[in-house]
């Protein structure tokens, strides 16, 4: 007799006629097959704590947020476990979306048997597998350049220090020389505390980027403590340039160490001021509430939803080219000329905006200038503020045209689209979008472009259309502030405007708003 046991499934499914049809597949396989059922999640997630089992089968509907969030819970607990996904009707879009929150495999029902149950499995395993192996090379590669960023931290620290050593032992020779010479050693005592005073910064700055320095947190009128800065940041960036405020009335309160921040502002105004020709140039300061909601939070890592307050610090200088944003906030990493922007830099406004419950993200275009954009979050709203009851926006069935040339941001954009129930045409520039709106005339209603792309800017792109299709509507998107936008001549002001970085709500509120505003002549 053969004592094997049976290959165990967890199969998570409310629908009673679906259950059934599973069960009749191992009506004859009862002792190489078990079957063990759950008409919810919740229920799900106890049987899993409490046995093991080769693979999970799912019921898989439509692909919406809020169960796309129980089934990232379910697959927290069965991180070991591969799950097949069982669908009633092929939807792409709905597929994409259990596959990114962790279905291993779909099947749909029409295609279903034992056969290829087992198969599916397989190949869930397999890709589990696959993806544990990923996640273990990328998590190596992280350790990689979190050594080589300590490195670099300890070489760079290592070479301020030893030049303040030099200063201050130096000093201290010279003043057992110079006894005798009042004005001498004056001016080496002088010299001594002002190397002792910079190695102090060093070390604040070593705290705030390790995140490890004693806050004194308090309740902050964001738009308060910039207007008191107002004159100190005009000072510090002399007459040639030119600061620019726009504060929002409604901009809430944070809680933070007001050096802090103070530190945080200084420190990007200074790196845009590097950013700028000596003939000038101008520096914008703005504020804003933003709303993340859990779908944004879940795809950007560090990330968590709930309300902030935005402060964007902005300049119109040359920009930084891709690879350099992507290490700007690297200690002792400058992309401008010698003598500017050197030391830990950014880095230190990267680990305040952390260590203070934050965020910071920088977004540039070369020959567009560079913003940054400082998320911290809000407190003292009024009682049920927020985007917990924000009404879901309505869904559509019209055609949008997706004009963005990076290909994540595009793929991404066009999901939430097609999730809303809308039809998408997709072009990786502003020539390609003209092409596709020419070969398609009276098909498309709505146009969203970003601002800046190669070939032809957005702007361009939907005054050469309109000329031709005169009721397409246009979203105009990017990661500059609308502010900041329309100051660089990439954006004309009333238009509709999308701010990088967005959710699917705001992403489908603006569409449906735009295509459902009266149209104007």
């Amino acid at each position: 007799m053969d004592s094997t046991p049976p290959i165990t499934f967890l199969a998570v499914i409310d629908d009673a006629e679906l259950l059934s049809r599973v069960r009749a597949l191992f009506e004859h396989e009862r002792t190489a097959f078990s079957l063990v059922s759950a008409n919810s999640v919740a229920e799900g997630l106890v049987h899993l704590r409490n046995g093991l089992f080769h693979a999970v089968l799912l019921e898989c509907r439509g692909g919406e947020e809020a169960e796309c969030a129980d089934l990232a819970t379910l697959v927290g607990a069965a991180s070991e476990t591969p799950i097949v996904g069982l669908a009633r009707i092929e939807n792409p879009a709905a597929e994409r979306a259990f596959l990114r929150a962790g279905v291993q495999e779909i099947l749909l029902l029409e295609e279903l048997s034992l056969p290829k149950l087992k198969r599916a499995c397989r190949l869930a395993a397999e890709r589990m597998y696959s993806e544990r192996g990923r996640r273990f090379d990328e998590e190596r590669e992280r350790q990689v350049q979190k050594f080589e960023a300590i490195g670099k931290l300890a070489g760079g620290v290592a070479h301020e220090f030893n030049n303040l050593l030099m200063v201050i032992l130096g000093r201290c020779e010279l003043s057992g020389m110079q006894l005798n010479k009042p004005d001498a050693l004056k001016k080496s005592l002088d010299e001594i505390r002002a190397s002792g005073e910079r190695a102090a910064t060093l070390t604040r700055q070593l705290l705030a980027y390790s995140r490890r320095q004693v806050l004194q947190l308090k309740v902050l009128e964001v738009n308060t403590l910039i207007r008191e800065m107002e004159k100190l940041l005009n000072r510090v960036l002399g007459e040639d340039i030119d600061l620019k405020v726009s504060l929002a009335s409604d901009a809430g309160k944070i809680k933070a160490d007001p050096g802090q921040i103070e530190q945080v502002l200084l420190s990007l105004v200074v790196y845009c001021r590097g950013n700028l020709p000596r003939s000038g140039g101008s520096i914008t300061i703005e504020t804003s509430n933003v709303d993340i909601d859990a779908a944004y939070a879940a795809r950007h890592g560090g990330v968590a939803p709930g309300s902030y307050v935005m402060i964007a610090v902005g300049d119109n200088g040359k920009g930084l080219e891709a690879e350099d944003l992507q290490r700007v906030f690297d200690p002792f990493f400058t992309s401008q000329e010698q003598g500017k922007g050197e030391g830990l830099g950014l880095s230190v406004v990267y680990g305040i905006a952390k260590q203070s419950g934050g965020n910071v993200w920088a977004y540039s275009e070369p020959q567009y200038g560079t913003v940054f954009k400082l998320y911290l979050p809000r407190v003292g709203g009024p009682v049920g503020s927020g985007i917990k009851n924000a009404v879901k926006p309505s869904k559509g069935g019209e055609t949008i045209l997706v004009a963005e040339d990076e290909a994540g941001v595009r793929e991404l954009i066009l999901e939430i689209l097609q999730a809303q129930g809308y039809r998408t045409f997709a072009a990786p520039n502003g020539q390609a979008a003209l092409e596709l709106l020419r070969r398609s005339p009276g098909e498309i209603q709505l146009l969203l472009t970003d601002l800046v792309m190669p070939q032809m800017h957005g702007q361009d792109l939907f005054a050469a259309a309109h000329k031709e299709l005169p009721d397409l509507r246009v979203v105009f998107m990017s990661g500059y502030t609308d502010r900041g936008a329309i100051e660089l001549g990439v954006l004309s002001a009333g238009s509709a405007y999308l701010q990088k970085p967005f959710g699917p709500d705001a992403l489908a509120r603006k569409v449906r708003e735009v295509l459902d505003a009266t149209p104007s002549r």
